[in-house]
């Protein structure tokens, strides 16, 4: 019987996702010595042994995966423990987003199939309230707990939005297409009953419906962002309201945008048999286009024409020249890994790194260009052939969607390159860092490709 804690299932699945992982980088990550990792590598060949898969091959320093999996033999859900780590994270959110007093009975219902552990339960919830600054006792006896939680909390609502995305980000997208186990599920269930949101699957297919054919979002993140205002002030009264428009407002409802937004709103309002309120309607829309004038969707053009380019057709322009120079023997050519590049950058992002994005045309035969998002389900085709595409590998860059967010049935090995200009603090970094560390991890990715194809072969 095997008995996996929630980090070690996120592991495997990144391991058989992306097919090449660091070493080094998973242990930092997880904060394992050698020794560890080659213990949890070793019980995870015996489950996917046991499962009829290939297993992991743990070379110097990298672990790679050939082949594609299933996840309907994988089972993942049967070998899940229910660790005090992934408890402590489902009340932190829970004591953020509600309202309402956390209650013991209720979540050990969740979490355990008898309600044996609510020792265990209160412990953890002592914990984090403790790491709060509050005392157990005085979150329990208030008449008013989110008050409490508010009153420890500086800028609150900006650490809702920040902690809600960071998890959905990483959990939401499998529960949404069915693959999560039982931990995220869960995790979503709370996210909804103390938001007091009935249908998130249902707003979330309307938010990315009308993302696509109303606005110039491209990133995971944008969309991400907006998808959380939404389902965090849909319940709250005091944005949610009845208010008088400006008269800059009212123009604004004459816009194309605006009328999208209105049909995706009284959807939404039907589902969710809730009233929104024509001032929280526009709201949304200033937020939208708040997201859109950071894109800076305008910055990027053609040198010869002058004309203003999209994302794809930007990078497609930039991939097209180093090729064209490549021909006329400007540039040394030589064998190159084929590669499908996916971006999921907004336009102003692609503008400001278009310089180190060169250098991947320059490194790599870059095949294909696509956006993360309609890349995303022809990963989960397993019909998908690493011979029969054209391209060997799959380069993602990004700023906030993680390993995690991945979820691949093909047999083609993915990387990401991490193109965020700002430190873990949210701070810029200098041009110098930032070049130095594009720098070193593209040197890192073309080392991981040659050796995945040289143990490939033995």
């Amino acid at each position: 019987m095997f008995n996996f804690s929630y980090e070690e299932i996120d592991l495997m699945r990144e391991m058989i996702n992306l097919k090449i992982v660091d070493k080094n980088r998973i242990r930092n990550k997880k904060n394992i010595n050698e020794k560890e990792m080659k213990e949890v590598i070793s019980s995870m060949n015996s489950l996917l042994k046991a499962s009829r898969h290939n297993q992991l091959v743990e070379v110097k320093d990298y672990v790679f995966y050939y082949g594609n999996y299933d996840s309907r033999r994988l089972r993942m859900e049967e070998i899940f423990k229910f660790e005090n780590t992934i408890r402590e994270e489902i009340i932190y959110l829970f004591l953020l987003l509600s309202r309402e007093r956390f209650n013991i009975t209720k979540f050990g219902d969740k979490f355990w199939r008898s309600n044996d552990n609510r020792k265990t339960l209160k412990s953890d919830l002592r914990k984090i309230l403790y790491s709060m600054g509050i005392d157990y006792r005085e979150y329990m006896d208030s008449s008013n707990p989110s008050g409490v939680i508010k009153s420890r909390i500086e800028k609150l609502e900006e650490v809702k939005k920040k902690y809600l995305k960071k998890v959905l980000l990483k959990k939401w997208e499998r529960v949404y297409l069915g693959l999560g186990i039982r931990q995220e599920k869960i995790e979503v269930e709370v996210i909804e009953e103390a938001l007091g949101v009935r249908d998130m699957p249902f707003i979330y297919t309307l938010v990315m419906n009308f993302c696509n054919n109303y606005t110039k979002l491209n990133s995971k993140s944008k969309v991400y962002d907006f998808f959380v205002y939404i389902i965090l002030n849909l319940y709250n009264g005091e944005v949610n309201t009845r208010k008088r428009l400006t008269s800059a407002s009212v123009k604004l409802k004459g816009e194309r945008v605006y009328g999208g937004l209105e049909d995706m709103l009284r959807k939404i309002e039907k589902r969710e048999g809730i009233k929104i309120y024509t001032y929280f309607r526009m709201r949304i829309y200033k937020y939208l286009l708040k997201q859109e004038r950071g894109n800076g969707e305008v910055l990027y053009r053609n040198e010869e024409t002058e004309e203003q380019m999209t994302a794809e057709e930007a990078l497609n322009y930039e991939n097209a020249r180093i090729k064209e120079e490549k021909e006329t023997g400007i540039m040394e050519e030589g064998r190159k890994a084929k590669v499908l590049l996916s971006y999921d950058l907004e336009m102003g992002e692609i503008s400001r790194t278009m310089g180190r994005i060169r250098k991947i045309f320059n490194q790599m035969e870059v095949k294909e260009i696509r956006r993360l998002e309609e890349l995303r389900s022809d990963l989960l085709s397993r019909g998908l052939k690493r011979d029969k595409v054209g391209y060997e590998y799959i380069l993602i860059l990004s700023n906030d969607v993680t390993e995690s967010y991945i979820e691949n049935y093909t047999d083609i090995p993915i990387m990401f390159l991490n193109m965020s200009e700002t430190d873990e603090k949210g701070e810029r970094k200098g041009s110098f860092k930032r070049n130095a560390e594009f720098n070193e991890r593209l040197r890192n990715i073309n080392k991981m490709m040659k050796a995945y194809d040289s143990y490939g072969k033995v």
